[in-house]
């Protein structure tokens, strides 16, 4: 197995994509990332996650988020952050990995949670 060093620039990038993106759920029961964690643990298989596309940022930030805390979830890429958004506001996504400004009006509205 060949060893690959990671740069610190690509790094960085990382971790600007992964504070740029925010996470919400439909579902009303968890109130934190913590208990969304646990919640996905505890029923492998159920869950998904809606991005704005396949390669997208919030794409690579959902599976950052699966890959680092070993979660089941499966991607469901939409056309758009907007598609995406509508897909988790109406239940049919319970995740959403999102740019900070769709998200952010429906997040305050109570609409998405976490």
């Amino acid at each position: 197995m060949k060893l690959v060093r990671h740069h610190a620039l690509v790094a960085g990038a990382m971790i600007a994509a992964l504070a740029a993106s925010s996470v919400g759920c439909a579902e009303s029961s968890p109130e934190t990332v913590h208990e969304l964690v646990a919640l996905i643990k505890t029923n492998p298989g159920k869950y998904s996650f809606a991005s704005g596309g396949t390669g997208t940022q919030p794409h690579l930030a959902g599976e950052q988020f699966r890959m680092s805390l070993g979660l089941d979830l499966v991607h469901v890429p939409h056309n758009g952050g907007g598609p995406a958004l509508a897909s988790a506001i109406a239940g049919h996504t319970p995740i959403i990995f999102s740019t900070l400004s769709p998200g952010g009006a429906f997040h305050k509205g109570g609409q998405v949670a976490c």
